[in-house]
């Protein structure tokens, strides 16, 4: 079972998971090392404000005014 767990894992999860000292032996310390390595990388990217998928800097919305129908509305976008 534990191999078929690392199969499913990001390799570099799988490296850390083996770097630690001692390693998991059982498959219930598999998987509760690797939520703990998952989660302090996931932690990592939002201290870095890097998008999780991409690990590019999240893009910052900022308000833009539209005038189609005579009327100042502010509206969120995503462009800069």
């Amino acid at each position: 079972m534990i191999r078929d767990f690392q199969k499913g894992l990001n390799p570099k999860l799988v490296k850390k998971v083996w770097a630690q000292t001692p390693p998991p032996k059982t498959i219930n310390e598999w998987y509760k090392a690797a939520a703990l390595q998952e989660g302090y990388w996931r932690r990592a990217l939002a201290i870095r404000g890097l998008d999780k998928v991409t690990h590019e800097r999240k893009k910052e919305e900022k308000p833009t005014k539209d005038s189609s129908n005579g009327m100042s509305i502010n509206r969120l976008s995503n462009e800069e």
